[in-house]
Order: structure tokens, then sequence, then C-alpha cells
């Protein structure tokens, strides 16, 4: 029994050491303040936002979390394309009664999780003064910020893949414990299963270990150990994809790459590869102007020797560790604008905190140029103050990640409010077994737990060109509501006169108006003989109609 009491006594002197340690380094405690400085920001956001009503993306993921954690027997909406890990995790919080309030607290935490990850990471392959930076301005990044306050995928499969990221340099280059090799293979499976997207930053890994060991890496049996876990976090996301899509390689050339369309339909292709470097709303937009420059500034310091020194890349371990910061960069960039013309910041989160440490790398260049030590803390004393001044202040040519984020989250706080409302009447006025058709689909389907289906594409049965088309499946299935707004621009126009020109069929019940202006409109369906509907009795069956 002394022996037992003893060996914990060590065991917590052994950690109280390693914390005092750690807190007398002087870069550690200036990492603790813009942590602190971090939380402070993430709880002001979820302060305002904790109540926000969902968007369409939030609403697929948060409708398929509450069907799946309350087991409501409505409209299977989930897109097997997608990683399921987050509405999985958001089941459970719904399950145990926390429900979107504990989501968007989780939210904030992995935000979190995600400004320390990223101290630590870039403290590894770049040093600890370029880490601060870095560090601060994810802590004031308007990307995170705002997207903390949203219940998407980007935040958990952002800090899973940088919690892989570290675990794979502690392990693979600094040998530090085998076993974070292992935990690489888990985190990398559990970022996809978070968001498919992610499957992307496999590449970078896969190309540094071949640079760095070439084929004798396929003798390094903790590798296999990294792979066999990452295959069976991915294998059920395999497993479904190949249900509903088939042969996932095929499927994501032709789906994703338009491999083997006779003609690009939706995608922007080769012509877009650079549009997150060229557009204003892609990497202007995201740093704005100052850091903008800074960080082409830091691309050509940082990179510099790896250019010139290309031919030693198989031998010289500082043009390797480059060489992945510039893969880890590139490679999304370019692939998300191959796929589409539309650019979303959010996707691209993964690659801020190397982005941020590229542009502290000019701004601490400027500091080398003092070759007294105490200049030199002056100067980086000085220059750390204007780096927090562009992430805080506006200035006649910039408009700061803080004000961003700010106007972004309070001009956004009541978009989509009259769609909530509509979901929550429509919940208390319905049965569960009542089907509505409506644009805002997700939306419709969280808020009023009913099952719900477009009336543009075809939901039930066919693709409706006219109302005509409708009219057959509305008499065969007999809708509960019809529920018409502007929220949605894909909408029909015919929709818009529907209530007008099929007054013996509908009847408007609720309206919601912004001021004088109404903008969403429920009609109530009206029949001779009513009868239960045989959609709702068999809703999975148009699961993924």
């Amino acid at each position: 029994m002394e022996n037992s009491e003893k060996e914990i006594e060590n065991r917590v002197k052994k950690v109280k050491e390693r914390i005092f340690s750690w807190l007398k380094d002087p870069y550690n405690l200036v990492f603790l303040l813009i942590l602190s400085v971090a939380l402070i920001l993430r709880l002001w956001i979820f302060s305002k936002t904790f109540n926000q009503p969902l968007w369409w993306d939030e609403a697929d993921y948060m409708s398929a979390a509450k069907r799946w954690g309350l087991g409501l027997n409505i409209r299977d909406l989930w897109y097997y394309r997608r990683g399921f890990l987050w509405p999985l995790v958001s089941a459970f919080i719904f399950k145990i009664g926390f429900g979107e309030i504990g989501v968007r607290i989780i939210t904030v935490i992995l935000s979190l999780l995600i400004v320390a990850l990223t101290y630590f990471l870039v403290s590894l392959l770049f040093n600890k003064k370029i880490a601060l930076f870095s560090t601060l301005a994810v802590s004031f990044s308007w990307v995170y910020l705002f997207f903390t306050g949203r219940t998407l995928s980007s935040i958990p499969a952002t800090a899973a893949l940088l919690l892989a990221t570290l675990f794979f340099w502690k392990a693979y280059v600094l040998k530090q414990n085998r076993k974070f090799l292992w935990l690489w293979g888990l985190f990398l499976g559990l970022a996809v299963l978070f968001r498919f997207q992610s499957a992307m930053m496999v590449a970078p890994f896969l190309i540094f270990i071949f640079v760095k060991d070439r084929f004798k890496a396929l003798k390094n049996k903790d590798l296999w150990v990294a792979a066999l876990c990452f295959t069976l976090v991915f294998l059920p996301l395999l497993l479904l994809y190949t249900k509903y899509y088939g042969n996932i390689v095929t499927d994501i050339l032709y789906h994703y790459f338009d491999v083997g369309k006779t003609e690009a339909t939706g995608h922007w292709l080769w012509k877009g590869l650079f549009y997150y470097f060229t557009k204003p709303d892609g990497l202007l937009y995201i740093l704005s102007l100052p850091f903008l420059i800074t960080f082409i500034l830091g691309v050509i310091i940082y990179f510099s020797d790896m250019v010139l020194g290309f031919d030693k890349i198989f031998k010289n371990k500082n043009i390797q560790s480059k060489l992945f910061v510039f893969l880890f960069i590139l490679i999304p960039f370019l692939v998300l604008g191959y796929m589409s013309e539309y650019i979303e910041q959010r996707y691209t989160m993964s690659t801020l905190p190397f982005i941020f440490a590229l542009t502290a790398t000019s701004f601490l260049w400027a500091v080398e140029f003092f070759k007294d030590k105490k200049t030199q803390k002056i100067a980086l004393g000085v220059v750390f103050i204007i780096f927090t001044f562009f992430l805080i202040f506006n200035t006649p040519f910039n408009q700061s990640n803080l004000s961003i984020a700010k106007s972004l989250t309070e001009s956004k706080l009541t978009s989509y409010l009259e769609v909530k409302q509509a979901g929550v009447w429509i919940k208390e006025n319905s049965n569960p077994e009542d089907i509505v058709l409506t644009m805002s689909v997700p939306q419709n389907i969280y808020y009023s737990e009913r099952s719900s289906y477009s009336y543009s594409t075809g939901s039930l049965q066919q693709k409706y060109q006219s109302p005509e088309d409708l009219d057959k499946d509305i008499q065969k299935y007999h809708p509960k509501f019809f529920v018409v707004s502007v929220f949605e621009p894909w909408t029909p126009q015919w929709a818009y006169t529907y209530g007008e020109t099929h007054t013996q069929l509908v009847k408007p019940v609720k309206v919601f108006a912004q001021g004088e202006n109404p903008v969403l409109i429920i009609f109530e369906f009206t029949y001779n003989n009513q009868t239960s509907s045989p959609l709702s009795q068999t809703s999975s069956s148009y699961a993924q109609i």
C-alpha cells in the first residue's frame, strides 16, 4: 500500500515538474495569454450565435443528427458521399439531452483546440517566435471565428487533421514515440470521417514519406500499423459510399473531377486551379491586404532555398520539411479550385496555420536586420504590435480579421429566421407522419421534425417542370403543407403563384414577413377525402431520391 502511494506521489511530482518547467519558457506564457484571448473571442461568438437559425448545410448535418439521436421516423436526407462522423457525434449529444447548444459548445472547444495545435505544430516546423505570430493570427482569423458560430464539419475536421499532423511530425520526423505514428493514422482517418474533403490531405504525407525514405518506408512496421488504423476508421464510410454510389475511385473521378463526362457540368476544371490565389474572395479576403502582401514575401523568403536546392531534396531534411509545408498549402487550393468555381473560405482552414506562419516569417525577417540583441527585442515587440494592429483594427486599405468576423457574425444572426419560425410552427400544427413540400428541405426537417421534400427537383417521384407534374403526386401522397419563400434562389417561378392558381387545393394558413413584405407563406392542402399519406409510411423508400 505504501509503495503504491509513493509511486502516485512520484507521478504527481513529475507532472508538476514538467508543468513548472514548461511555464518557465516565456514563449509558452505568451502562448497561454493568446489562448486566453482566443477563448474570450470564441465565447463572444457563442454568446451571439447560440440561438441563431441554421443554414442549409448546417441543417443537413443537424437534421441527420436529430434523426439519429432522437430516433425520429422521418425522411433520411443524409448525403452518403459525406463523412458522417460530425452528425454522429452530434446525434450522441442530442441523445443525452444537450441538443444544439451542446453541439455549439463542442464546436467552440474544437476551435480553441485548433489555436493550441497551431502553436505546437508551427513550433516544430518553424520556431516558437513564428508560432506565436501564427497562433495570434488563428485566434483572430475571421474564418475560424465566424465558422465557430456554425454547426458545420470544417472545425472538427481541421482539429483532427492538425492533431494528426502533430503526431506525424513527432513520430516520423522527430522520432519521439512510435505510437504517435499510429495516432497519426487514427486521427487522419477521423479527419476524413468528419469531412471527406480531408482525404486530399493524405497526399502531402505520402509524398513527404517517399521523399524522406523512398522505398525504405515500406519496411517501416509502424507505418503499416498507421495505415491499418486509417483503414479501419475509414472503412464504414467506404462501405456506405460503395453501397450508394458504386466504386469509390471511379465515382470520385466522375462526380468531383468530371473524368469520363462528355462535357464539364458545374465544375470549373483547369481554369479554376489558381482561383483561390487570384480571385478577390480567395486569399485576399481570407487574409486581408497587408497579410497577403507579407504572405507572398514570406513564401519567397521561406521557399527560396527549397527551389535553389531542389536537387538535394532526397538528402536535405530542411528542404524536405519545407516541401511538406508547400504541399500542405498548395494541394487543397489547387484541388478546390479545380473542383468548383465557388470559393469557400472555410475549406481552407487546415492550411491557415502554415499560411500565417509564412506571413509571420516576413515580419520576423525584418527583425533580423538588427544585429544587436537589445535592438532585436525592441524591433520584435514593434513588429508584434504592428501584426496585432492589422488583425484587430481597420485601416483605409484594410478591413481587419476581427472586424470582418464581427460584421459577418452580426449581419447573419437573423438570416433564415423565418424558415426556422416556419419549421417550429409546422411542428406545432401537424402530426409526426405529415409531409411538407418546401425548398428549404434540411432546415424544415430539422425544425419541424417532419418528412420534407423539394418541389423543384422531383423529390417525390420525378422532375417537376411545371405544377401540373407535381399535382399528380400531391393527389397520390397527400402532403400536409406547401411552403414558398424568397430564401432559396432555385425556387421555380411557378411556385410563387401556386397558391393563386390552385385555390381549390391549398389555402394560406401562416405568413411570415419582414416589415410589410411577406417572405414566407405556408399553405395547407385541402382534400375532399383526405387520407393518411402512403409516402410517410414508406419514407425510407424515397431516402435517396
